[in-house]
């Protein structure tokens, strides 16, 4: 369990790391938007379960109200209930108030990432992005992400590509940019948004 939760941090920090210093973008955890936790029984019932309980369990994205806007699945062996809303506040978009995101880290013997962003409309509608799945950080050192342009209204899931640089064999490894390729582009019209 150490080893996990020592990968998972590591994770964090670069995915964090990225957000700042990359993007120009600093989230902060949202005192709106809450996220729901599971009831860690269900870990006993699936381990004793002959079948009828596949594991997958829902988490919610709410309001201060404790109104359900947004239903996650994640599977209860490899999700330790520890993700969080975390929002960035914009009146740059077209009819958006802020964008929020929930990142879910799902770890086994590696660690799959599930990244939801949302556009919190002037009237609180939910827009949701299209759900980025990255694998493992450590396997390619690849990491996904959005990158907003305000000035143009639009969005870009770009890839970033790192290489580890370790200048001798004593040496902790540090990590740098290597290149960025734009995998999609997608249009906000105020009111919805369209793949370009």
């Amino acid at each position: 369990m150490p080893v996990i939760m020592k990968k998972q941090t590591v994770i964090l920090s670069i995915f964090l790391l990225f957000q700042f210093l990359i993007y120009g973008q600093e989230y902060t955890e949202s005192e709106e938007f809450m996220l729901t936790k599971y009831d860690k029984s269900l870990f006993e019932k699936m381990l004793s379960s002959s079948g009828e309980f596949n594991g997958n369990t829902q988490i919610y994205i709410t309001d201060s109200l404790e109104n359900k806007l947004k239903e996650i699945e994640v599977f209860i062996e490899t999700y330790e209930n520890d993700s969080k809303v975390e929002e960035l506040i914009t009146t740059d978009f077209k009819n958006v108030k802020k964008i929020i995101r929930v990142v879910i880290n799902q770890c086994a013997c590696y660690c799959d990432t599930s990244k939801y962003y949302f556009f919190v409309t002037n009237n609180k509608k939910l827009i949701e992005l299209p759900t980025i799945e990255q694998e493992d950080y450590e396997f390619e050192m690849k990491t996904k992400d959005y990158v907003f342009n305000a000035e143009f209204q639009t969005i870009e899931l770009t890839e970033f590509q790192d290489e580890k640089i370790k200048e001798n064999e004593n040496d902790e490894p540090t990590f740098k940019l290597k290149s960025k390729k734009v995998l999609k582009k997608y249009k906000w019209n105020g009111n919805k948004l369209n793949k370009k």
